[in-house]
């Protein structure tokens, strides 16, 4: 029996907030609110007829949220069901618009006569939902270098999902002494990189007038040493330096201690360093979720608390910020082409002040590699404010200096993003689920050796 059939589909969108104004098709919404989708199978002759359907739409942005009628993004349905489906847009969505879409993949009539099969799905209806995030405030801050007074603050207001320069504007009779245009970058969640922006500035010397005088035969002496930068040109790779404060014995009582840098590369007056042990005891996220290094909660801490509590205004300002791979671990595995998806499109690139390094950098560094057991270059041991946070270690694993050896994070996430890379306490590389909580952090950054502070 050949019936023909119709479907018309009437979609609406509940929104229990107000609506801001946007392009036809489109409804408003902010990260974290629910968003009902509402479908409506109409049928000409009134016969009964079921059907398997399935939601489309983009799993990193929007979240179904289970009800009566679809707890899972498959469902069969009979004709005359209101489909309702409901998402809710996640905190970490960049603006844009999404896709929703009902697609039929199989449908039968009374008799069990197909009318369409899953070769020919067709799409049944689409609709999308809209996030747009209010910019986000950036304090300025212009300081006195000599004395360290704030002059002058204000608060920008910058556009989420992007890079804005700023440019510095001095107050009268004051001139900035370095940089004077500085990028901020806000992610898609939210997350500022750096979190303030600091000027510093210098009351300009007024140029004396002199009267001329005949030019003095120079008599020749020793060439005089070179003026160059603090620490260009005398930093080589495999040096400890020192830089910012962090308390690691666990007394708080006598202060911060220096935080000792391992050197691992040396570009002109830029270096690439770690530190030299575990600071301190984090999971790479503190939920059990499918996270990447873009939006997991140990990012955020590196540039955020960490960053504000281990460095000055003027230290912060000696860090390069610095584009950031964010590729998986790729380990040994080879799970196909639905995984080489995800690894090429599932991850994006941040730019970080602070960073993990990745398991390519600690293979390039440190020659850590899977199958590398006893690999003393990339064996650390924890501080003893670290292992009172919780951190492990492995007796059976001694670094060079004879300390007990713990694990700790790398920033690439595995394929399957529940878990995260890291170096073993026998220096291998491994990986880890991303909430397992007695892991080391040691963080990374590129520094201006030309710095002042050196």
């Amino acid at each position: 029996m050949n019936v023909k059939k119709r479907f018309c589909v009437i979609l609406s969108f509940l929104l229990a907030i107000c609506m801001l104004p946007v392009a036809r098709g489109a409804m408003a919404a902010e990260a974290g609110e629910t968003v009902e989708v509402e479908f409506t199978v109409l049928e000409d002759t009134g016969a009964v007829f079921a059907a398997t359907v399935e939601l489309m739409y983009d799993h990193e942005a929007l979240e179904l949220t289970p009800n009566r009628i679809f707890d899972s993004d498959r469902k069969i349905f009979l004709y005359g069901t209101l489909l309702r489906a409901s998402f809710r847009i996640r905190e970490n969505a960049a603006p844009g618009e999404y896709p929703v879409t009902l697609k039929i993949l199989e449908a039968s009539g009374p008799m069990g006569e197909a009318v369409l099969s899953p070769e020919t799905a067709l799409v049944f209806s689409e609709e999308r939902v809209k996030a747009e995030r209010p910019p986000v405030e950036v304090p300025v801050y212009y300081i006195d270098e000599a004395t360290g007074e704030v002059l002058k603050t204000e608060t920008l207001l910058l556009p989420v999902g992007g890079t804005s320069t700023v440019t510095a504007e001095a107050p009268d009779g004051w001139a900035v002494n370095g940089a004077q245009n500085i990028p901020v970058t806000v992610s898609g969640d939210g997350q500022v990189m750096p979190p303030t922006v600091a000027f510093w500035l210098i009351m300009p010397t007024p140029v004396p007038t002199f009267t001329a005088a005949p030019t003095p035969v120079p008599t020749p002496t020793s060439a005089p040493a070179p003026s160059g930068k603090p620490l260009s040109g005398t930093v080589k790779a495999g040096d400890i330096i020192t830089f910012g404060h962090y308390e690691q014995d666990n007394n708080t009582g006598n202060g911060k201690e220096l935080i000792e840098w391992l050197v691992l590369e040396v570009q002109g007056d830029r270096a690439l360093v770690i530190s030299r042990y575990g600071l301190d005891c984090k999971p790479y996220n503190t939920n059990y979720a499918q996270v990447t290094w873009e939006n997991c909660s140990l990012r955020k801490w590196l540039n955020g608390e960490f960053l504000n509590e281990a460095f000055g205004l003027k230290e912060q300002a000696a860090i390069v910020p610095t584009a950031v791979d964010s590729s998986p671990y790729r380990g040994s595995y080879d799970f196909g082409t639905v995984i080489e998806w995800v690894m090429n499109n599932s991850v994006a690139d941040t730019e970080d002040r602070i960073f993990l390094l990745s398991s390519a950098e600690a293979n390039k560094y440190l020659d850590a590699t899977t199958e590398n057991i006893n690999n003393m270059k990339s064996r650390m041991s924890p501080t003893a404010y670290a292992l009172h946070a919780g951190a492990w270690t492995n007796s059976g694993n001694e670094t060079a200096d004879g300390a007990a050896a713990g694990w700790w994070w790398l920033r690439s996430p595995a394929v399957i993003q529940y878990s995260a890379a890291g170096v073993f306490s026998d220096g291998s590389l491994v990986i880890d689920r991303v909430n397992h909580d007695n892991g080391c952090v040691r963080p990374a950054l590129w520094v201006d050796l030309g710095a002042d502070i050196f």
